[in-house]
């Protein structure tokens, strides 16, 4: 089918150019093809080097019933009323019935056949179709139009609002206000106004990252990489949907600085000759942190890691750094942080020593220092009492540590022998096995301890 109608639009090419078309009221036989006086509304009459003739984009092409009546057969126009034949427009990429693109029906007001040439069909081609078995014309085709912009007349135009960016660290979001609404008229509908859509456009050093339709006064560009580091030139230009016909607005030029990797403060710990303790705060955006020891690199990890266990030989011995990272395709961008000296593994607290007589009966015991080594947990502190009377046992204590809300260690010890006199304290230290490898030093410790002492009194 498509090879026939090829043959039969370069058949018509040349009879246009040897020939004369039919007149008015010639009457069409299948095959022939109607010319442009046939289809005149809306359509220039100079005739193309290739053949076709001008149809402006945003224009209608129409054509009365009652003329292709008498063009085409008579009855026409009633059979087409009954259904019983048809009138189409076929829409191509280039001359000669090529890139078929679709087909369009035209719409009858009253008697009138009327195509609307919109502004998405610019620099195709079209050629109507009537189909009229019961008139002997079957598949009879017309000259071929090619569409070119038509005339607008846009009025109250659209500007740009403000433009900001919500901050994030490599990549930002962008909302872009558009003020006002604007509309437009088609150069033959003079009393038709229409409001035309918005496209915002956004381009970053030249090069368009974005493209946003709204019917609304903003649009949100969301995730848009930034040069890291450097300075980006952005443009959000504002073009009228007319129709599918895109026409150029206002822009806006502004520039932003992508943040720099930032420094970082690093915390070490020694668990032991061979093994220390990393942590550090979290840096978002960053695509992870190498690990030096000395000036060596030790390890990579990933960008939500914020504790390391490094074990390594004289790890004890050495000082640490962490360094953040930022990889953008090839290029890699980093920071820097402190020499962590690893400290000894332990706890101490500053406490209220000072003892003074209460009249209820209390012998707290307070901790003044934790430390680990391999499972053995070293606890010292103090039992305090606020008594005049001498304290001779806890009847039992009870001891927990947790580090970073886990269990280091707990235990419950029985009849512990004091030997304290009014307002004295003595020093206690206990071993006690637990969990290895906690960071006491610089973990987040929750300390619990319960005592109940003995004076000795049977009453009590």
């Amino acid at each position: 089918m498509r090879t026939i109608k090829k043959i039969l639009a370069v058949a018509l090419t040349l009879a246009m150019v040897l020939t004369i078309a039919p007149t008015f009221n010639t009457p069409v036989k299948a095959g022939d093809g109607f010319n442009i006086n046939d289809i005149a509304s809306g359509v220039s009459h100079t005739q193309n080097p290739d053949g076709t003739y001008d149809v402006k984009a945003l224009k209608t092409i129409a054509v009365k019933l009652s003329d292709l009546n008498s063009k085409v057969d008579n009855g026409f126009k009633d059979r087409y009323l009954a259904g019983k034949a048809t009138v189409r427009c076929d829409i191509y990429k280039s001359n000669g019935f090529e890139g078929y693109e679709a087909t369009v029906t035209p719409e009858c007001v009253g008697e009138t056949l009327k195509l609307k040439v919109k502004a998405s069909y610019k620099n195709k081609y079209l050629c109507f179709f009537i189909h009229d078995s019961e008139g002997g014309t079957e598949n009879l085709n017309s000259e071929i139009f090619k569409v070119v912009p038509g005339e607008i007349h846009i009025d109250g135009g659209p500007s740009f609002g403000s433009i900001y960016g919500t901050k994030s660290f490599l990549k930002k979001n962008f909302t872009i206000g558009v003020n006002g609404y604007g509309t437009y008229r088609l150069n033959d509908d003079p009393d038709i106004y229409t409001t035309y859509k918005k496209i915002v456009k956004l381009y970053r050093n030249g090069k368009l990252v974005g493209t946003l339709k709204t019917e609304g006064n903003q649009v949100v560009f969301k995730n848009i990489p930034v040069s890291y580091g450097k300075n980006d030139t952005f443009k959000a230009a504002l073009f009228m949907d007319i129709e599918g016909l895109e026409i150029a607005g206002p822009t806006t030029t502004f520039k932003t600085t992508s943040e720099k990797v930032p420094n970082i403060k690093v915390l070490a710990t020694k668990i032991s000759s061979k093994k220390v303790y990393l942590r550090w705060q979290q840096v978002g955006g960053v695509s992870g942190y190498y690990i030096y020891m000395g000036k060596k690199k030790v390890k990579t990890v990933g960008a939500k890691t914020t504790k390391k266990m490094i074990s390594k030989k004289k790890a004890g011995k050495n000082k640490f750094k962490v360094v953040p990272f930022v990889k953008i395709g090839k290029s890699v961008y980093k920071s820097s942080s402190n020499k962590a000296k690893p400290k000894k593994n332990q706890a101490k607290w500053s406490r209220n020593l000072v003892v003074t007589s209460h009249r209820y009966a209390t012998c707290d015991f307070e901790v003044t220092k934790i430390s680990l080594s391999g499972k053995t947990y070293k606890v010292t502190g103090y039992a305090l009492n606020h008594r005049i009377f001498k304290v001779k046992k806890y009847k039992s204590l009870t001891i927990a540590l947790k580090v970073d809300g886990k269990k280091a260690f707990s235990k419950k010890f029985k009849r512990v022998k004091l030997n304290i006199g009014k307002e004295k304290k003595e020093k206690l230290t206990f071993k006690i096995k637990g969990k290895a490898g906690k960071d006491l030093a610089n973990g987040s410790l929750s300390l619990t301890v319960g005592q109940d002492p003995d004076w000795g009194f049977k009453d009590e």
